[in-house]
């Protein structure tokens, strides 16, 4: 969605432009990968009291090997791990500032690729140190995908339960223990 930013802006703000007329219960959310997000956007975003949520598959091997950017010299996972921390840290200070009773938190999506599949354990320590405090475990969806690209970064039914229950698992155990981490689907 931020690479037509113009078109965004101007849907967020007619949105609400409308909902003043509806009086309707809005709620405006974003999901992205973050790679074009600076601050002017991100206050913007936080301004506009937009819900953002990001494309986040855990460690930095992982992460990479799921989300590519095309130019090789640039590590995915370094450019959306400082843009997490600094919508975190953007986030909790309109928190101080804010008259609204809630300001919402970052969340991360987690799309479980083929590569994903023996790393489950690492994955939720790596959103734990990012500080989220829940997960979001989605399985591929094939709509979109050619065959071919099917063939490389899927996986049969069985694998993905298998690795939810292990995932659930894990984030029992950290319940258990103490630490309080859920799993959103």
């Amino acid at each position: 969605p931020l690479l037509n930013w113009p078109v965004l802006k101007f849907i967020v703000k007619y949105a609400k432009e409308v909902n003043k007329e509806k009086n309707k219960n809005l709620s405006i959310s974003l999901v992205s990968n973050l790679t074009l997000l600076d601050d002017k956007k991100l206050k913007f975003l936080l301004d506009e009291d937009v819900h953002l949520s990001c494309s986040f598959d855990g460690p930095e091997k992982v992460h990479n090997k799921n989300r590519i950017i095309l130019n090789k010299e640039k590590n995915s996972y370094k450019i959306v791990a400082g843009k997490i921390k600094k919508i975190q840290k953007a986030i909790k200070l309109k928190r101080t500032k804010s008259k609204n009773k809630f300001v919402d938190n970052l969340n991360a999506v987690l799309t479980v690729s083929k590569f994903s599949l023996s790393y489950h354990k690492e994955i939720i320590d790596e959103y734990i140190k990012m500080g989220f405090d829940n997960i979001f475990i989605r399985p591929l969806s094939p709509f979109g995908l050619e065959r071919q690209t099917l063939n490389i970064i899927g996986y049969r039914l069985e694998e993905f339960i298998d690795f939810y229950k292990k995932s659930m698992d894990y984030i029992l155990k950290l319940n258990l223990e103490g630490k309080f981490f859920a799993e959103r689907n």
